[in-house]
């Protein structure tokens, strides 16, 4: 009888992400996480996270990431709630962060 081996691969990624100044994007303080971050437009957001404009909408109602809301309706999204957000792989319909600051 043949032993049986199992071997295990774990690949690791890592993304960078560049936003760059212009499409609506501001660097600001946000109120939430007490320092002055970069907040970018849901259009972006999207982007930057693979989520849907749909779904961040849904984890914006649901308290899963910090935004501001300008003159005129228009959302900017907190960009580093939105990374900590996209890194835990939570959602409005999976629950909260665990660790959110």
């Amino acid at each position: 009888m043949k032993k049986r081996r199992r071997m295990q691969v774990t690949v690791e990624t890592e993304r960078l992400i560049v936003v760059a100044g212009g499409h609506g994007s501001i660097e600001a303080p946000c109120e939430v996480c007490g320092k002055r971050v970069k907040l970018v437009p849901v259009e972006a957001a999207s982007v930057v996270s693979g989520l849907s404009q749909r779904a961040i909408f849904r984890d914006l109602e649901a308290g899963l990431m910090h935004f501001l809301e300008m003159p005129g309706g228009k959302l900017l999204i907190c960009l580093d709630s939105l990374l900590k957000h996209t890194r835990a792989g939570t959602n409005a319909l999976s629950g909260p962060l665990k660790d959110h600051d």
